[in-house]
Order: structure tokens, then C-alpha cells, then sequence
């Protein structure tokens, strides 16, 4: 044995891009439904799952790009006489699918500003509801300063 793998042919290769394009056409239809429906359970986990999901497939199909693009007619188990023609078919649908997934993570992307601010406005209101005002969690204790202390005047 040889210990080198057979180079898949073109027509598997596109069948990878197909099963790729159906994973699209369903995530960005699973990405509308949630997208569109600000009330939906669970949404902000899903948009997150949705871009991790867009990652993914954005990866798996630049490398699915480069394999058909490295391929060489003689690479091609079966002999085509429009094996550069069908090649570049492949890579021009590989492109623009890549393009579709770029653009649905660009509007999954978390935006990190506005969940900071978020985050901070929740710690600040679990923090009021827990009696202590930010201004008052310190207290000056023989020259030390010692957190979680407040004065009270019972």
C-alpha cells in the first residue's frame, strides 16, 4: 500500500458543496425565523449558536474551495473533456456561497459594546437590589481599606 489517499474526483467534491449549499439554505432560514422575532425563547443563545454554526461551515467550505481549486485534470480519476470548465462552475458557486455565509455572520456577530454595556447595567442593578451603592462599598478602617463594609445607622 501507498499510504496516500486518493484524490476524490470532481464530482464528489461537488457533491460536498451540495450537501454544504442545503446546510445554508437551512441555517439561513433557522437565522430569519429567530433574526426577525425579537421575543423569541432563548434568541440570544441561538443567534450565538448561528454564528458559531456560520464559523463552521465558512471554514468547511474555504476548505472545500481549496481542494477543487488545487485539483488538476489530471488529478480527475475519470477522464472529462470539460474538467476546467466544471472546476471553475464549482469554485464560482463555492465563492458565492461563501459570500452568503460572510454576510449572515456579519449580522450575527456579537456586537461586544453592546453586551458590555449590557452586562454592566445588569451587575449594576443586582447590585442595587442588594442594598450596597457602589459609592458605599468601601470603608476606611485604620488607614485600611476593606470592601463590602457600609456604614449603617440603625
Amino acid at each position: 500500500m501507498s499510504g496516500k489517499t486518493p484524490t476524490p474526483s470532481l464530482k464528489h467534491l461537488a457533491k460536498e458543496a451540495d450537501t454544504l449549499k442545503k446546510k445554508l439554505d437551512k441555517l439561513q432560514k433557522e437565522c430569519a425565523t429567530v433574526f426577525n422575532n425579537p421575543s423569541a425563547s432563548n434568541r440570544q443563545d441561538k443567534l450565538k449558536r448561528f454564528y458559531q454554526d456560520c464559523v463552521d461551515m465558512r471554514n468547511d467550505m474555504t476548505d472545500l474551495n481549496n481542494r477543487i481549486t488545487k485539483m488538476t485534470k489530471a488529478d480527475e480519476p475519470t477522464k472529462m473533456s470539460n474538467f476546467d470548465s466544471k472546476k471553475d462552475d464549482e469554485v464560482k458557486r463555492l465563492t458565492k456561497m461563501l459570500d452568503q455565509v460572510k454576510e449572515m455572520e456579519k449580522k450575527l456577530e456579537p456586537d461586544e459594546t453592546e453586551e458590555d454595556y449590557y452586562r454592566k447595567i445588569k451587575e449594576e442593578l443586582n447590585s442595587e437590589e442588594d442594598g450596597v451603592d457602589e459609592d458605599e462599598e468601601y470603608e476606611e478602617e485604620g488607614g485600611r481599606r476593606r470592601r463590602g463594609c457600609v456604614d449603617r445607622v440603625f
